[in-house]
C-alpha cells in the first residue's frame, strides 16, 4: 500500500472562514499547494477543462493545485478552508480523495473549523492541521479495504432508525455480523459505531434548522436526542458553532461582498 511521510510540520499558508452571498475563486496552478475546503452551507461548484464538480452543505473539498480550477459559490454559502505548502509531495496528494461527506469522517470538518480560529503560525494550529491530514489518510486507506455488503447494511439500518437509541448490538443483528465485526469495520472507515450515529443525527439536525418552523428541541427529538444540552454539546463537538451561531449564519444578509480571488 502506498505511504507517505511528513518529516516537518505542515506550513500552513492560510486558514478562515468565509461567507458571502457569492463567489468565484480562480486556483492557480502550483504543485506545492493543497487546499481542503468544509461546505458549511449553501453550494459550491469547482470546475477545470471541462469537467464540473458539484458540491453541497457538508462536503469537504481536497483540491491540490496540480492545475487551474475555478471555484464558484452557489447563492448565499459558507465555508472553511486552509492552503497547506506541501513542497509537491505527490505521495501526499495522490492518497487523499477528491471530496467526501464530513460524515463519512467524523471529526475533520470540526478540526477544520478549529483550525480555521487559530493563528496560522502557532503550535495549535500545526497539531490540527497534522490532526486533518491524518484523519483523512485514514479515511482514504480504509475507503480501499472496505466494500463490505454488511458494513453498509449496518448503514441504512442507522439512517432508517435515527428517531429511537440505536445500538451496535441491535445494528450488527440487523446486518447479519457480530458485534466485534461491525465495530471492526467502522474502526477500518476511521471512526467508531458512537462517532457515526452521532454525526449522522446532527446532520440531520442542521437540515432539520433549517426549516424555520422548528425549534432545535424538536429537531433532537426527532432523531433520537431528548437531552437540549447534550444535543447542544453535541452539535458544538461536531459543527463547530452553536445551534444558536448556526441559525444566525442561516438567516443572517450577506456577510461580505462577492470576490475573486
Amino acid at each position: 500500500m502506498t505511504e507517505f511521510r511528513i518529516n516537518t510540520l505542515p506550513e500552513i499558508i492560510f486558514a478562515h472562514r468565509y461567507a458571502s452571498q457569492e463567489g468565484s475563486w480562480h486556483m492557480y496552478r502550483d504543485e506545492n499547494i493543497l487546499e481542503i475546503t468544509l461546505c458549511i452551507s449553501g453550494g459550491m461548484v469547482k470546475s477545470y477543462g471541462g469537467n464540473r464538480l458539484e458540491y453541497g452543505e457538508g462536503d469537504i473539498i481536497i483540491t491540490p493545485h496540480d492545475r487551474p480550477y475555478l471555484v464558484q459559490a452557489l447563492g448565499m454559502h459558507e465555508h472553511a478552508t486552509a492552503a497547506f505548502l506541501t513542497q509537491g509531495d505527490a505521495g501526499l496528494t495522490a492518497l487523499l480523495p477528491d471530496s467526501l461527506p464530513s460524515s463519512a469522517c467524523p471529526g475533520a470538518g470540526r478540526i477544520l473549523m478549529e483550525l480555521t480560529a487559530l493563528p496560522k503560525d502557532s503550535l495549535a494550529a500545526k497539531a490540527c492541521a497534522l490532526n486533518l491530514l491524518s484523519l483523512l489518510d485514514a479515511f482514504s486507506r480504509a475507503a480501499e479495504k472496505v466494500d463490505n455488503p454488511h458494513y453498509i447494511k449496518a448503514l441504512e439500518y442507522i439512517g432508517r432508525n435515527l428517531a429511537k437509541p440505536v445500538t451496535l448490538e441491535e445494528t450488527a443483528d440487523a446486518a447479519g455480523i457480530s458485534c466485534g465485526y461491525l465495530a471492526s469495520l467502522f474502526r477500518r472507515n476511521g471512526t467508531t459505531f458512537t462517532q457515526y450515529v452521532n454525526y449522522t443525527r446532527i446532520a440531520r439536525v442542521r437540515q432539520l434548522l433549517c426549516a424555520k418552523d422548528i425549534t432545535a428541541r424538536q429537531a433532537g427529538e426527532q432523531v433520537g436526542i431528548d437531552d437540549p444540552k447534550y444535543l447542544s454539546r453535541l452539535f458544538r463537538q461536531y459543527c463547530g458553532m452553536s445551534i444558536r451561531e448556526f441559525r444566525s449564519a442561516r438567516t443572517a444578509p450577506e456577510s461580505a461582498p462577492a470576490q475573486t480571488e
